[in-house]
Order: C-alpha cells, then sequence, then structure tokens
C-alpha cells in the first residue's frame, strides 16, 4: 500500500473534522479540533509544525559499514526504537466513529509492544478510558504509560481508584499544569 492510497482509505472513515491530509500541518482543521488542530486561535499546530521544519539532522558522520543499534534500554527494558507513540485523545471527536478512546488505546498499546516500542495512551472526561488503558498495558507487560495526573479529579470530581497503574513503566505522570484540560 502507498502513502496516497493509505490516506484515500482514511479519508471516509476520519469524520468530519481530520481531513487526513498528506502533511498533518494543522492547516485544514484550523480551529476545528483541540489538540490536532489548535485551540484559541487556531494556529497552535502550525506553529508547531513550522518549528519543527527547522529542526535538521546532519547526517555526515563517517563510520564503518555495519548494522546499526537503535535499542534504547530505560527503565530496566530495552526497547528496539528511540521514540515512542504520542498520546491520542477524544478520538470519536477528531477522527470519526471507526475507534473509540478504549479501542484506540488498546490497538495502539498492543501494535507498539509488538513493534518494540512503547505507547502513551490518551485520556479524556470518561474514568472508564483511563482504566481500559491501563489494563492494555498491563496486558502488553506493562509496555506503556497512562499520561494523567494520579492527584487530579476525574470530571466527577472522584480521584482515580486504581492508581497507580498495574505495570506501567515508571512514568513522569503529571503532563499538564493543575488545572489545564487534558
Amino acid at each position: 500500500m502507498t502513502y496516497q492510497e493509505l490516506l484515500d482509505n482514511a479519508r471516509p472513515v476520519m469524520g468530519k473534522y481530520c481531513k487526513a491530509c498528506p502533511v498533518c500541518n494543522g492547516v485544514a482543521c484550523r480551529s476545528s479540533i483541540p489538540g490536532p488542530g489548535a485551540k484559541g486561535v487556531g494556529d497552535t499546530a502550525i506553529r508547531n509544525y513550522q518549528k519543527w521544519q527547522d529542526v535538521r539532522l546532519n547526517m555526515d558522520t563517517l563510520f564503518s559499514n555495519t548494522g546499526t543499534d537503535t535499542t534504547l534500554n530505560l527503565f530496566g527494558r530495552t526497547f528496539r526504537y528511540p521514540f515512542f507513540a504520542g498520546p491520542v485523545g477524544a478520538v470519536n471527536l477528531h477522527y470519526g466513529e471507526t475507534y473509540n478512546d478504549v479501542t484506540y488505546n488498546d490497538t495502539l498499546v498492543s501494535a507498539c509492544a509488538q513493534a518494540g516500542i512503547a505507547a502513551f495512551t490518551g485520556d479524556g472526561t470518561d474514568p472508564s478510558v483511563m482504566q481500559a488503558a491501563t489494563q492494555a498495558i498491563a496486558a502488553a507487560g506493562g509496555v506503556g504509560s497512562p499520561p494523567s495526573s494520579p492527584g487530579t479529579s476525574t470530571p466527577s470530581g472522584k480521584k482515580w481508584p486504581w492508581w497507580p497503574p498495574p505495570a506501567a513503566l515508571p512514568w513522569p505522570w503529571t503532563w499538564t499544569p493543575p488545572g489545564s484540560p487534558s
């Protein structure tokens, strides 16, 4: 499957906000999706994408013609690559009805574990999403991290009843400042 075929197959199921653009830069979804399309004046994703274009890797290092070791040892685990999958939340709102937060996180965590990397799961306003994410992480041998704050309350005002999450990586749990929407 080519990248164009991937985009063509994605567009019919992505919902009304995400346009499955060839380059996900926040232009087409500006001010329509919190997160990818940016909040406020709608230029955060666009500006972030533009700034990433300023980053260049100078690949002129000379080395012998042997295999390259891309593994990363972290927290007593070995990962195949030195990058992880970032969190995505409010999946139905942003990307259509194909997945919801629970099914997306379950698919993300298991696929990343099979690929040798860790997944950061999205959370949301429904506490069951976080609970299902921690179950998916436990089922994958703890190769993941749910990005939420253990001391924060759920939207219903209750504390997370199952903290710390079972078998998750020992990652810093607070990702957003107190009082910020997650």
